[in-house]
């Protein structure tokens, strides 16, 4: 039996920290709401109040400035995958985003919700990891920015206190030489929780190339990183490897 739960709809960030402070612990925020509708169905939804967040239009954006893409708490996984933005400036989110269950999860489900989770299985958390994106964190008194790797503390667990709500990201835009790429390993290659994700960036110049890997697993790590000499063939190798979706990877044995 589905518990009950008392409902509240904020209809901008003002009213959704107000919301938020005085009920503290005992609310849970709803966006695009496909993870708690999941989770209060089996019954592991532990508190008594639902925060609706999804009428607070001012937190769903996604722009450019001075060289730094901003993306809202409430901007979906199909506006990240269909932004020109996102896509030039952050390939690797855009490809993430584009992996998100099926279309409609995708309309419904925020790029907020999914770190705000803090579920190893994420699919946009590798890709925020590698653009070395920044959490804006806000209460009612006062916002603050914390390094998305530092953002989590296990799984399910993150820095945020009881009266703060995620209102964005933001990451520096990739330029013309830096690459970037996604990759998800399921059950099934669409409509599949990911069973391991990774994400890539790599900048590229005549003599060298660096890198950087992200995965999250049960105790996110920081992301691999190093610097290496490459030819002019491997360069070209990591042109056509970066910005677009990693192939299947094969099942291992006994693996159904």
């Amino acid at each position: 039996m589905i518990k009950e739960l008392e409902y509240h709809a904020a209809h901008d960030l003002k009213e959704a920290l107000k919301l938020a402070e005085q009920f503290g612990s005992r609310k849970r925020f709803l966006s695009g709401g496909t993870d708690v509708a999941v989770r209060l169905k089996e019954g592991l939804i532990r508190e008594d109040i639902i925060l609706d967040l999804s009428h607070v239009t001012e937190l769903r954006f996604v722009r450019e400035k001075s060289g730094v893409v901003h993306v809202g708490a409430c901007a979906t996984h199909a506006d990240l995958s269909a932004s020109p933005i996102v896509r030039q400036h952050g390939c690797a989110l855009a490809l993430a985003a584009s992996r998100v269950g099926g279309p409609q999860i995708r309309n419904m489900g925020t790029v907020g919700g999914n770190v705000a989770n803090a579920s190893p299985a994420g699919d946009t958390i590798p890709a925020l990891i590698v653009l070395d994106a920044v959490v804006s964190i806000a209460s009612r008194t006062g916002t603050r920015e914390v390094p998305i790797i530092d953002f989590f503390t296990g799984p399910g667990r993150s820095v945020l206190a009881a009266d703060e709500l995620v209102t964005e990201l933001h990451f520096p835009a990739t330029g013309p030489g830096e690459l970037s790429g996604f990759g998800k390993l399921g059950a099934r290659q669409a409509m599949t929780i990911s069973t391991a994700n990774v994400a890539s960036t790599s900048g590229s110049g005549t003599t060298g190339a660096s890198w950087r890997l992200a995965s999250p697993s049960a105790r996110l790590r920081r992301p691999w990183s190093g610097h290496t000499r490459l030819s002019r063939c491997s360069v070209s190798f990591l042109h056509s490897f970066h910005g677009t979706p990693f192939a299947p990877l094969p099942r291992w044995p006994g693996r159904k």
